[in-house]
């Protein structure tokens, strides 16, 4: 475009802007309608200027933007127009954050302090468990009491019962 023609653009709203791209392109707005998946209506809202500039939602900035890359209106001149209603703020230069990494050396007191006090408490804790487990392997010990067992023996030759009497030590003794 010459100096002339961008200087007639900048004085035509986003709306005209919008409306001669789509018929230099020879598109409808039921073309673009259906293209952009909005009604009729809306795109000649938009080519109207009955949007309030000032207060224009995320979605009919996306709209506009939209329409503007489907009739192949420069995406500048959009964000010219956004900047100069005052719809959008200019781009500002974002500084990546400096952080300061300190290495943690096992040299460092606190270290080496806390690695002590974490192997102290580790031996402490697997002694307690070992003091629990032998105490209460005692308790059991000291609580079972050997038991006698009475059995009764027939032989199949008489008919007549015999009892025997004998404890787990004769049992024992007998099988071995």
């Amino acid at each position: 475009m010459d100096e002339v023609a961008q200087q007639l653009d900048m004085a035509l709203t986003v709306g005209q802007l919008l409306k001669n791209a789509r018929k230099e392109a020879g598109l409808s707005v039921e073309d673009v309608a259906d293209h952009l998946r909005l009604t009729s209506d809306r795109i000649r809202e938009i080519e109207s200027d009955k949007l309030d500039a000032k207060h224009l939602t995320v979605f009919e900035r996306g709209y506009i933007r939209t329409y503007a890359r489907f009739v192949e209106v420069s995406a500048d001149e959009i964000e010219a127009y956004f900047l100069s209603m005052g719809i959008i703020e200019p781009k500002q230069e974002i500084k990546p954050a400096k952080f300061e990494i300190k290495e943690i050396s096992s040299k460092d007191k606190k270290v080496r302090t806390i690695t002590y006090a974490m192997i102290i408490a580790l031996l402490a804790l697997v002694l307690i468990w070992v003091f629990w487990q032998r105490r209460g392997n005692d308790n059991v010990a000291a609580t079972t009491v050997p038991t006698i067992v009475t059995t009764t023996a027939t032989t199949p030759a008489n008919t007549t019962a015999n009892s025997n009497t004998e404890t787990l030590a004769d049992q024992f003794a007998r099988k071995s």
